[in-house]
């Protein structure tokens, strides 16, 4: 069901600008569905621009370049330098964020083309495809089979499906209970 939405906001977000090797502030809008808020479900959500990656101030279009590099020229430095961080550890963080996101994207996209292989042919994809190579197959075989069923609404770009799985990375919240000292129960 479609939820009518309405602006409920602004918000400050920040992103790192490797040219200028400092974090820059945009607006982002923030949405508000009432019949969400009241079944008390989520209500609210930031619309990110499809540069950025949500929880992070590293922009997915510089970590992206960074991926399509040759391995050989993919040193921590490199990307460093290409992303805006500092810190190699950052980019260990961020590239093992990307793969993941690949892989749960992937599977989303290999799950829905054998859900309707009526839709066209399966993509054949070895083993030894690349995981960058084999979302981009994957995400050609589902746009063509979206044109084959005649589906209207357009389909979210390979930037947008990363960028909702990496939101989902890591959101579960710890106990609010963890401690080191002994609570009684």
């Amino acid at each position: 069901m479609v939820h009518p939405g309405r602006i409920h906001g602004y918000v400050e977000r920040k992103f790192r600008d490797r040219k200028l090797g400092e974090n820059v502030t945009i607006i982002i809008p923030v949405i508000l569905c009432p019949i969400a808020r009241a079944v008390k479900t989520q209500y609210t959500k930031r619309l990110l621009p499809e540069f950025l990656i949500p929880h992070s101030v590293i922009r997915l279009d510089y970590l992206l370049e960074a991926a399509d590099l040759p391995k050989a020229e993919r040193s921590e430095a490199a990307v460093c330098d290409l992303i805006g961080c500092l810190d190699p550890r950052t980019v260990r963080h961020q590239m093992q964020r990307l793969a993941m996101a690949i892989n749960a994207v992937s599977l989303d996209l290999t799950g829905r083309r054998a859900a309707t292989p009526e839709l066209g042919e399966l993509p054949q994809i070895s083993p030894g495809t690349p995981p960058e190579e084999r979302l981009a197959i994957l995400f050609d075989s589902q746009i063509r089979a979206g044109q084959r069923a005649g589906s209207a609404p357009v389909a979210p770009s390979v930037r947008q499906l990363l960028q909702a799985a990496m939101g989902t990375q890591g959101t579960t919240k710890p106990s609010n209970r963890a401690s080191s000292h002994i609570h009684p129960p």
